[in-house]
């Protein structure tokens, strides 16, 4: 085999965003239109090289480079409307332009007959851009700066048993620089974002499948994730140094088991089982660690009917109606939250071609 291997790619994209958002004050006779134009274009060159047996048989060292160039630009026109008098005011275009380099190496050593080990690190970006709902007289940013981030992870994969056991293990550091961070705004709805100054998120996965015998296996997941904040000054008086990052579960856990009967008759090929639990939590909704969400589980189900190209699928979710929140957010001073769906069955019907 070939000890080099190369992979390049190009990535083009554009998008016109559009929104309007109208706000009735009924109390007062008025209201207030917004209207936002927000189109977005970019593209990416990405390389990666790859040596196979790099000092020794069965070490290999993959290095890639991603070059990142999107432009952005804002329009916000604003038109008010009170006891039939209309006032509108044309905003002015701005616009940003971001370029980025990223690389990532990683290193990787095949043990023969049992698995795999390496090792990985990689600089991650994410481009800034316009809060469209603030207008240029407000005191919230117009604008926020873009997000970077290195991560490193170390990882092991293998398989036992003869294939009776699968499992990979996985330690994992990302230390964030500018992460952007959704804050309510105090004027009007809506939300903006803003910037942190330093946060960080370290953490272990460990997913694990066991086939103790033909068409069944039963699938186990466990996940910690410790992601605080280093540097956060939201103003002189508040400070969220140390706080956990929000919506960042600190437990995931997962158990599933599948069962596939081969009937394989005139009517059917196969029946297949799903039954998963799905565990979440704690997690916090805002920056100010005051409202959180507890661990909470789903137990989630289906059975399939197959027939060569034709799958007809029956699904439960939420089995038991467990209650919790969904989503969380704050605008000015009241708080909002969305429930979660209550038990939910369904049917689908798939067709491959």
């Amino acid at each position: 085999t070939n000890k080099y291997q190369w992979q390049f790619g190009v990535f083009g994209f554009y998008q016109n965003y559009k929104q309007q958002s109208d706000v009735d004050f009924i109390a007062i006779d008025s209201t207030s239109i917004k209207d936002v134009k927000s189109p977005t274009m970019g593209f990416a060159l990405y390389h990666q090289s790859t040596i196979k047996d790099l000092f020794f048989s069965n070490l290999d060292l993959s290095l890639g480079v991603r070059y990142d160039w999107e432009k952005t630009r804002s329009l916000t026109d604003n038109t008010a409307i009170k006891s039939g008098t209309i006032t509108k005011k044309n905003g002015t275009w701005q616009k940003n332009i971001f370029n980025q380099v990223t690389p990532k190496a990683s290193l990787q050593y095949n043990i023969p007959d049992h698995g795999i080990t390496y090792f990985t690190v990689s600089k991650g970006y994410k481009s800034g851009g316009f809060n469209d709902l603030v207008n240029p007289q407000d005191s919230e940013p117009r604008s926020y700066d873009p997000e970077h981030s290195w991560s490193y992870e170390i990882g092991y994969k293998a398989s036992v048993l003869n294939g009776l056991i699968s499992y990979d293990l996985a330690l994992f550091y990302i230390d964030w620089e500018k992460q952007q961070i959704a804050q309510p705004r105090v004027i009007g709805s809506g939300s903006f974002l803003v910037n942190a100054g330093k946060s960080a998120s370290k953490g272990r996965e460990l997913n694990t499948q066991i086939n103790p015998f033909k068409n069944f296996s039963v699938q186990l997941s466990y996940g910690y994730t410790h992601a605080k904040f280093k540097d956060y000054k939201k103003s002189e008086t508040v400070v969220y140094d140390d706080n956990f990052l929000p919506m960042v579960p600190r437990n995931t856990f997962s158990a599933g088991a599948n069962y596939k009967w081969n009937v394989n008759n005139v009517l059917l090929d196969n029946i297949i089982f799903n039954a998963q639990y799905v565990g979440v939590g704690k997690l916090y909704w805002n920056d100010a660690n005051s409202v959180d969400q507890p661990f909470y589980g789903v137990i989630n189900g289906s059975v399939s009917f197959e027939r060569k190209n034709v799958s007809f699928d029956f699904w439960m979710k939420n089995i038991g109606s467990k209650d919790y929140l969904t989503y969380y957010f704050a605008s000015g001073p009241k708080s909002y939250g969305q429930s979660s769906k209550p038990f939910t069955c369904g049917v689908n019907i798939c067709c491959k071609f």
